[in-house]
C-alpha cells in the first residue's frame, strides 16, 4: 500500500510540475518576466522534491539506467 501511495504522490507532483511549466511559459511569452521567475522558481523547487523512486523511473525511461 505504501508503494501505491508513493506512486500517487509522484503522479500528483508531476502534474503540478506540468502546471507550473505551462504557467511559466504563459507568463514568459506575455512578457511578464517577474511572474515567470516566480513560476520558474516554484517549478525548480517542485522538481527538486521528486522522490528517488521517481527519478529512477524517469532515468530508466530515458535509457540512463
Amino acid at each position: 500500500m505504501k508503494n501505491i501511495i508513493g506512486r500517487l504522490n509522484d503522479w500528483r507532483l508531476e502534474r503540478h510540475i506540468r502546471f507550473l511549466k505551462v504557467e511559466f511559459r504563459r507568463a514568459y511569452d506575455s512578457g511578464d518576466k517577474s511572474r515567470a521567475r516566480v513560476f520558474c522558481a516554484a517549478m525548480a523547487e517542485a522538481m527538486s522534491s521528486r522522490s528517488p523512486e521517481q527519478v529512477e523511473r524517469m532515468e530508466r525511461a530515458r535509457g540512463l539506467r
